[in-house]
């Protein structure tokens, strides 16, 4: 049977979860405080390139604990959803919402909870993401039925 463990950002304890009992799909969002919400500051955090080391210590437990690292594979929840219809609007869109959240255009658009851009900009993203971290399984906040229908007749078929 599989299950999925919520990893808050990279906290000891989960590293003790992994070694105690552990499935195979580690969904990793960012640190959720007690209220059960994020902050800016753990957003920013929260960074593609940040991800692989904090993959690598979920990994490096599983191994401790007798399992093989390759079989964990990397869950992600898409919070910043956009489907546009061109590279013009992707950029603009990036630029908008990377202020908000302090950072680059091009961090915010590798950023593990957003997925903003073309169908084809989406597809080259979800392959890499799927390359580089092992990404297997998304849980994606759409706004509505035809952001599902988009997604589902536009990126989907192409993965």
């Amino acid at each position: 049977m599989e299950f999925a463990i919520q990893v808050g950002g990279g906290q000891v304890r989960h590293d003790q979860t992994a070694r105690r009992r552990m499935g195979r799909l580690i969904h990793m969002v960012p640190k959720i405080g007690a209220a059960g919400t994020t902050t800016l500051d753990e957003v920013r955090r929260f960074t593609d390139t940040a991800l692989p080391a904090k993959l690598a210590r979920v990994r490096a437990a599983a191994a401790g604990a007798g399992r093989d690292p390759r079989g964990i594979r990397f869950a992600s929840t898409i919070f910043n959803f956009a489907l546009t219809d061109s590279a013009a609007e992707t950029r603009a869109f990036a630029e908008r919402m990377s202020g908000m959240f302090g950072m680059t255009p091009a961090d915010f658009l590798t950023h593990p909870i957003a997925l903003v851009g073309t169908p084809d900009e989406m597809i080259v993203e979800l392959q890499r993401r799927q390359r580089v971290h092992g990404l297997a399984l998304l849980a994606i906040n759409f706004t509505g039925p035809q952001q599902i229908r988009a997604f589902g007749e536009r990126v989907l078929p192409h993965l």
